[in-house]
């Protein structure tokens, strides 16, 4: 890059003004906070998700396993029996409190392998989401045709 030069060969620079220092510092600041303050807040419920309190006494690792599993196939039959929801970017709500029981399970026995049940409930969440927003309107349509037809 060509810098303007002096007559004796030294290069001249514009120092920079008061206001643009200070406002080079303040942009500075704010991405400085900015970045810190996303990863606090994404990171650690990525790789550190909260146990829920209510994990006192002793848990049947196996049963709360097969009851997960069970919950989680019912609850989304019924989902679909429904006719679904409204299409959104957010999962069912009733995925939550499954989460909290599945990361309560996680925690507390270890040695149980658990990602088969992890892969099942995020696949059937996206079937649940496409059901949703393909097939979903499709049986609201067929069940408003049957109540129509019924005298």
């Amino acid at each position: 890059m060509n810098e303007p030069e002096d007559a004796d060969g030294a290069s001249r620079h514009k120092p920079l003004s008061t206001s643009r220092r200070i406002a080079l510092a303040i942009y500075g600041v704010a991405l400085i906070f900015v970045i810190v303050a996303g990863f606090r807040s994404i990171i650690p419920p990525i790789f550190w998700p909260e146990v829920p309190a209510a994990t006192n006494g002793a848990l049947d690792c196996q049963g709360e396993s097969a009851a997960l599993e069970t919950t989680l196939l019912d609850r989304a039959a019924e989902h679909m029996r429904r006719g679904g929801d409204t299409p959104s970017a957010t999962p069912p709500e009733w995925l939550g409190a499954w989460d909290a029981r599945f990361h309560t399970l996680r925690a507390r026995c270890p040695s149980l392998p658990t990602t088969s049940l992890e892969r099942l409930r995020f696949r059937l969440e996206r079937t649940l989401w496409r059901f949703d927003r393909n097939e979903g309107r499709r049986v609201a349509e067929l069940r408003k045709l049957a109540a129509d037809s019924q005298p």
